[in-house]
């Protein structure tokens, strides 16, 4: 299957489990699989934030502090690798 000429960046803060709960459907859904660039951008990063990119396989910023919503979308969409860019919140299942 081709995959679709899109960037997915999800906005995370202190979301723990139900990080790991959303990915987890988007990866049972086949979501992040139809696309070759996916980030997360983790504000005020924990060791726990990195385990659950790891554990995804997902590329990851960390942040030591929270810049916000608005700053975290323009910087997930700066370090997008197509001109097409999703931006999805921690929580979006």
């Amino acid at each position: 299957m081709e995959k679709l000429p899109l960037s997915i960046g999800i906005l995370s803060w202190k979301s723990g489990q139900t990080l790991v709960n959303t990915l987890q459907t988007y990866f049972d859904r086949k979501f992040l699989h139809q696309v070759n660039d996916v980030c997360i951008l983790f504000q005020d990063v924990s060791e726990q934030d990195k385990q659950i990119a790891e554990h995804f396989n997902i590329p990851y910023i960390g942040l030591n502090n929270n810049i916000g919503i608005g700053q975290g979308f323009i910087q997930l969409t700066e370090q997008a690798k197509t001109d097409n860019v999703m931006v999805l919140e921690h929580d979006w299942k």
